[in-house]
């Protein structure tokens, strides 16, 4: 048997970052007079038996609707929630929220949030809050060499460092939070939404620069945006999540070349496309389940173009289609083409 091969870190590539077994997140609701009566609080299921690894050096792509788990699932990853049922690993041990995490724990995850402006003290200057985020005295030279080294890694003058939030651009103040993500030299860094608000030429800057410091780094990054665009550029593997499920996950190119899960078919169809001869983005018509109130069978039943009896009836498992596991009855004629699509566009039944 082969050794398991080891990285610079002294980190074995064999075993994934982060690993989810299973994972579910609940919500309670707020309970009318009649669910207090029946004893019955229907809790919103915001997270539904996910399992999902990312490696070293790899980028894990999650997509999907707003609302349909990603952020939750990041909060499940980072230990700022704890699941109801199922395990969370890191380098195969498992681990609960912050409280319960070792300092070491903590130190291999790094975040970089979704409204980043609103992740910063407005009063303090950028080099307190990247020395805040190492734990050193901002004032010792060693703080500040490695400060303006961080700097230096996202492609931004030392002389930052002495201005504020409150001074810098939506794309400085981005390139920040992935330096502060990246202070603890974690193994992996959860990416929510990392360039959303941003014109398209500072999102290809942050993507370029990403990659880079992957690169460099050899870090795992779980990058979750509600922009296929976006992901198909940085993506490894992609995991698609609908009403808080995985309901595709695999190779990304072989999940943009030929996806086998109508909902992933659906959000190829809404992305514009660049060629003015392709026809017109088609949105997917309808809303997303509540969380308290899932339908039986698919839950992407009340929306699908090819759904059936059968899929109002049975929820699907996953069915492995080439190097895909899709969790569609028919996730086999989906991707080859051969099943009927009557794609009704009057929205839900």
């Amino acid at each position: 048997m082969n050794a398991p091969t080891t990285s610079s870190r002294g980190r074995q590539h064999d075993v994934p970052v982060v690993e989810l077994r299973n994972v579910e997140k609940e919500f309670e609701t707020t309970r009318s007079v009649l669910d207090r009566l029946l004893d019955d609080p229907k809790p919103a299921k915001a997270v539904c038996g996910v399992s999902l690894s990312v490696l070293r050096g790899e980028t894990v792509g999650i997509v999907g609707e707003s609302g349909c788990g990603k952020s939750t699932l990041a909060k499940l990853v980072t230990g700022q929630l704890t699941p109801n049922r199922g395990t969370v690993l890191l380098d195969g041990d498992p681990v609960g929220g912050y409280t319960t995490r070792t300092d070491g724990q903590l130190r291999r995850v790094g975040v970089v949030f979704q409204n980043v402006r609103k992740s910063f003290d407005s009063r303090w200057s950028i080099q307190r809050s990247l020395a805040e985020s190492f734990g050193h005295e901002q004032h010792s030279d060693a703080t500040v060499d490695h400060v303006e080294d961080l700097l230096a890694q996202v492609r931004l003058d030392p002389q930052v460092g002495e201005r504020y939030p409150s001074e810098l651009s939506g794309g400085q103040l981005q390139r920040i939070g992935i330096a502060r993500a990246l202070a603890h030299d974690p193994d992996l860094v959860v990416l929510d939404e990392p360039v959303s608000g941003l014109d398209v030429a500072t999102q290809a800057a942050i993507l370029d620069l990403l990659a880079d410091l992957q690169r460099r780094h050899e870090v795992g990054y779980l990058f979750i945006s509600h922009d296929l665009d976006v992901v198909r550029y940085l993506a490894d593997r992609l995991a698609v999540m609908y009403a808080g499920e995985l309901v595709e996950r695999g190779p990304a190119l072989a999940v943009f070349d030929r996806p086998s899960h109508p909902y992933t078919e659906a959000l190829l169809r809404a992305i514009p496309s660049d060629d003015p001869a392709d026809p017109p983005p088609e949105p997917l018509l309808g809303s997303p389940p509540v969380p308290s109130n899932r339908p039986t069978g698919c839950p992407l039943h009340p929306r699908c173009s090819y759904a059936d009896e059968q899929c109002e009836r049975h929820h699907p498992g996953f069915e492995r289609v080439r190097d895909v596991r899709s969790r569609c009855h028919y996730a086999g004629e989906i991707s080859d083409g051969s099943r009927a699509n009557d794609r009704r566009r009057g929205g839900e039944r």
